[in-house]
């Protein structure tokens, strides 16, 4: 679904970029996000973010490794990490539901 909603949505803007490269963003933001969360399965809560991460990706393709630029009155900057500004929806998640605490128990 993740896919699926994600190549709509890029190929209404640009119609020449590969399903490959769409399925590599949607893989690497999809693995991302799992670590993040301590899942091994994206929730379905955190689909939306995903595609709009994605949707992030497409757009960086163009500009990769600008942090600034400037062109007359236009200024075009881009974040290092595309899911910080998700950080408060991950840790709520993870605070929820107990995942990624970092503790090991020994039995």
């Amino acid at each position: 679904m993740l896919f699926d909603s994600v190549k709509k949505l890029i190929t209404e803007e640009d119609s020449t970029i590969s399903d490959e490269r769409i399925y590599h963003w949607c893989c690497t933001v999809e693995s991302r996000l799992n670590l993040r969360l301590g899942t091994s399965e994206l929730p379905l809560a955190f689909e939306h973010i995903a595609v709009e991460a994605c949707i992030e990706l497409f757009r960086r393709y163009s500009y990769e490794g600008i942090s600034t630029e400037n062109d007359g009155g236009l200024s075009v900057s881009f974040v290092e990490d595309i899911l910080n500004k998700y950080a408060s929806e991950i840790s709520a998640y993870k605070a929820k539901s107990g995942t990624g605490s970092g503790v090991v128990k020994f039995l």
